[in-house]
């Protein structure tokens, strides 16, 4: 398989996490589906955590809309305390009473808007969707440097994933816990599960890309 369709895949694995992370609409489970049927045509199960992604699609195939619906309020949304399952990173890094939250966000929003990503939905900046929206905003990135030679572009479009991935591996564990203690469908429980096996992949492929640009 080329880099630039290794590329494609991963971009289209990040974005099906990442929706998979937003609110359950109607529509998503014929999306779903038809997101399956590609990423199985471009290659998916050529990959380790391939299994973890099929296991949530049919997990999520089987539920029942209200009730992950009902689901997802409950752990991400709604607690005395906030949120069971806290789905953003300013949840699980930084100090509140320090001021860590806003800058997070702030960072966070700043590369979403960089890449053309406007947060719209009543979720921070910071929100696991939003983030994994980002990896596959510089997985397109990336591809298109491949495609067109553009060397600089392609270094700093995986410089970017490193960074993006190595945040993304230091909290999405623990988010991952907590989903396993509370998670009552087993649906979300198995979209974490499939969300850290890609991410462990995608920082051991970033990591090696990005020290094979900096030996050349």
């Amino acid at each position: 398989m080329q880099t630039a369709e290794v590329a494609l895949l991963r971009q289209g694995c990040f974005r099906l996490l990442s929706r998979g992370f937003a609110r359950p609409r109607s529509n998503n489970r014929d999306a779903f589906v038809q997101a399956g049927v590609v990423l199985d045509g471009l290659g998916l199960d050529a990959f380790a955590f391939a299994p973890a992604v099929w296991d949530w699609l049919d997990r999520f195939a089987l539920a029942n809309e209200a009730t992950l619906e009902s689901e997802y309020v409950r752990l991400f949304d709604s607690a005395a305390d906030g949120a069971l399952c806290g789905p953003t990173e300013s949840q699980h890094l930084g100090s509140v009473r320090a001021g860590d939250a806003a800058t997070i966000a702030a960072r966070v929003e700043s590369a979403l808007r960089r890449h053309g990503v406007v947060v719209d939905d009543g979720r921070a900046p910071d929100h696991v969707g939003w983030q994994l929206e980002l990896g596959a905003r510089l997985c397109a990135s990336e591809q298109a440097c491949r495609e067109s030679g553009d060397e600089a572009g392609l270094t700093a479009a995986l410089r970017d994933l490193d960074e993006l991935t190595a945040n993304l591996e230091r909290w999405v564990p623990r988010f991952h816990r907590l989903l396993i203690r509370h998670d009552r469908t087993g649906v979300y429980t198995s979209l974490g599960a499939a969300t850290v096996a890609f991410l462990t992949h995608e920082g051991d492929l970033v990591r090696g890309a990005v020290h094979g640009e900096r030996a050349r």
